[in-house]
C-alpha cells in the first residue's frame, strides 16, 4: 500500500500553505510522511510545482496530472503515476487524527471493497480524505473527473466500501481561527 499526503490545495482561507504548519516539531507534510511510513511501503506528497520548493530534500512528489482539480485529481495522479494497488490518502491539514486512527484504518483494510474509510460521525458517510482507495476505483474516479466533478465523497457514496464506525475527529486547519484553536491546545 502507498501513502499519499494531499497537500496541493491553495490554502486561500488560511493565507499560507497548510502543509507547513508544525505538528510535534515537523511541518504537517513531513509529520504525515513519517506516520504513513509505519503502515505503507512508500509515501508520496501530492503538491503543486510551487510547493516543491518547501519540501525536504528526498521527498517523493506526485504532481497532479491537471492543476486545480482538488484532492480527487491528486488521488488519480498517484494511481496513474505510481501504479499503486491501494492508496492510503490523507489530507495534510488533519491535525486531530493521528497514528492510532491511521493504524486502525490500515488494519481494517478490506481489499475486496472499493475503499476502506472512517465513517464521519457528523454525516454517517465515509470521510474521503482519510481513506484507503483500492485501484479498482480508478475508472470511477476518472469518470467523475471527466464530467467536471471533483468530489471524492460522491465517488465513495456510489461504491461498496468498508466503513469503520469508531469516533474520530476530522477537523482540519482551513482558517486562521482553526489555526489559533489548534495552537492553543
Amino acid at each position: 500500500m502507498t501513502g499519499l499526503v494531499l497537500c496541493g490545495g491553495q490554502s486561500s482561507r488560511l493565507g499560507f500553505p497548510k502543509m507547513l504548519i508544525e505538528r510535534d516539531g515537523f511541518p504537517l507534510y513531513q509529520w504525515w510522511t513519517n506516520a504513513l511510513a509505519s503502515v505503507c511501503d512508500d509515501v508520496l506528497i501530492s503538491c503543486t510545482p510551487e510547493q516543491t520548493s518547501w519540501l525536504k530534500a528526498g521527498t517523493v512528489v506526485c504532481m497532479d496530472l491537471k492543476a486545480d482539480q482538488g484532492p480527487l485529481m491528486g488521488i488519480l495522479s498517484a494511481f496513474r503515476q505510481h501504479k499503486a494497488k491501494a492508496l492510503l490518502a490523507v489530507s495534510c491539514e488533519l491535525v486531530y487524527v493521528g497514528i492510532k486512527e491511521m493504524t486502525e484504518l490500515a488494519q481494517a483494510r478490506d481489499p475486496y471493497s472499493m475503499a476502506t474509510a472512517w465513517m464521519d460521525p457528523q454525516t454517517g458517510k465515509a470521510y474521503p480524505l482519510f481513506t484507503i482507495y483500492e485501484s479498482n476505483l480508478v475508472p470511477d474516479i476518472e469518470k467523475e473527473l471527466f464530467f467536471g466533478k471533483r468530489s471524492p465523497s460522491k465517488v465513495l457514496a456510489d461504491q461498496k466500501i468498508h466503513l469503520i464506525k469508531f469516533p474520530a475527529d476530522f477537523r482540519g486547519i482551513n482558517t486562521r481561527e482553526d489555526l489559533n484553536n489548534y495552537l492553543s491546545i
